[in-house]
């Protein structure tokens, strides 16, 4: 379900912009003035609030970032509503290591100035977030992550999620053809399987509400599978 317009409050503005920034679907970059294609093996992710990068060594945007260029990201999300973007404004800094630093380097950005920006009538109107607040832990079970680890779930724990449904429902891995996790949130989520026979759907609601991603982690692995990550 997409996120809905947050009003001006700065905390609602920042989680909506996280959001936008935990799952992006489209992301332009500009360097120093200058468009960058992203299209060179660059990936970007949301690391608590902070854009950060993957980028092929001596790639541009390595260049740039050890050169603490300037640099604004633009960000969309279907989570959001077409016309609304998020833009991050800061210097591209060199990160720590990276277990496949002989080939990719992680960079991050600097953040100065973070904007929400939606276009209404072919104007747009640019609403200042407060960094501080864009940057808070309390954002980190924000709508993109929660969409990204469902999705994850999803995709690359299908074995775990059908091992849950038959030991929970008392048949055969065999006779569970697929399952799928839905409207994941903090306080639980509804599962879906295919057997045989037709479809089933099921709610499961945590003891208590997730107040981060270690603790959402934790109840999926305990509700769900052990294997799930």
């Amino acid at each position: 379900m997409p996120i809905t317009q947050p009003s001006h409050d700065p905390a609602a503005l920042a989680g909506h912009a996280r959001s936008i920034l935990a799952a992006p679907s489209a992301v332009d970059l500009v360097v120093e003035g200058a468009a960058y294609d992203l299209s060179e093996g660059v990936t970007v992710q949301d690391d608590c609030g902070i854009p950060t990068f993957l980028a092929p060594i001596d790639s541009v945007l390595d260049r740039a970032a050890s050169q603490a260029s300037n640099a604004l990201l633009r960000i969309s999300s279907d989570l959001a509503p077409g016309d609304e973007s998020v833009i991050l404004a800061g210097r591209l800094r060199l990160a720590g290591g990276c277990a496949h630093q002989q080939v990719v380097r992680v960079i991050t950005l600097e953040i100065g100035l973070v904007t929400l920006v939606s276009t209404s009538n072919g104007a747009e109107r640019h609403t200042t977030v407060p960094t501080r607040e864009f940057r808070s832990p309390a954002h980190r079970l924000n709508a993109g992550y929660l969409r990204g680890t469902m999705a994850h779930a999803n995709e690359c724990h299908q074995d775990e999620l059908r091992q849950a449904v038959a030991m929970a429902t008392g048949q055969r891995v065999g006779n569970v053809l697929g399952v799928a996790v839905h409207d994941l949130t903090p306080s639980g989520l509804r599962l879906s399987w295919l057997e045989p026979e037709g479809g089933h759907m099921s709610r499961i609601d945590f003891p208590r509400p997730a107040r981060d991603p270690e603790e959402l982690a934790a109840l999926l692995s305990s509700h769900l599978h052990s294997g799930i990550c």
